[in-house]
């Protein structure tokens, strides 16, 4: 399940927008036909917990044997810091006409 949803990780991370957190939790349970049931997401913003849950809803993960089993992964979002934006560099100066000395 762990491999199932760490491969949904850039689809989830589409879903956070620049300013929408840093992080969320989720829980759902797994039911034994492979699908996400009762999915819940915290700490973020409606738009956000909308996105998660439907990527998190359409998930196929791995059928198995018994009763539901309740999931919890949380996400935390790293952004990196975006590159400082380089100055204009100015064109050289244009070369100084050579100096002569008469001796």
């Amino acid at each position: 399940m762990q491999k199932v949803l760490n491969g949904t990780l850039p689809s989830l991370a589409s879903c956070f927008a620049a300013g929408s957190g840093s992080g969320a939790g989720l829980t759902f349970d797994a039911d034994p036909s492979g699908h996400a049931r009762n999915v819940k997401v915290t700490g973020v913003n409606a738009e956000t917990e909308r996105c998660v849950s439907s990527i998190v809803s359409g998930v196929r993960l791995p059928d198995f044997q018994g009763a539901a089993v309740p999931v919890q992964f949380p996400l935390s979002i790293y952004r990196p810091a975006a590159a400082p934006i380089a100055a204009p560099v100015a064109p050289p100066a244009p070369a100084a006409a050579p100096v002569f000395i008469k001796p």
